[in-house]
């Protein structure tokens, strides 16, 4: 059986390795971030990176990858 269609497509080699998780991606903007949590009475967290930074490409396989963060 081949992937689902609803599953997020799978990125090859070190891009998809150290990728954000499409599922913690916000698809709007700064504002609209801000009504959404506040509508669903959560918190927001910006989380600003630089590519140059090899510590931001860790950031998002070693934390965001962790089940007990998401």
């Amino acid at each position: 059986a081949g992937p689902s269609s609803s599953a997020p497509p799978v990125q090859a080699g070190l891009s998809g390795l150290f990728a954000l998780p499409a599922d913690l991606r916000f698809p709007g903007d700064w504002n609209a971030a801000k009504a959404k949590a506040s509508h669903d009475s959560k918190w927001l967290l910006l989380n600003v990176q630089s590519n140059n930074e090899f510590a931001s490409h860790r950031l998002n396989r070693d934390t965001w990858s962790q089940e007990a963060l998401r």
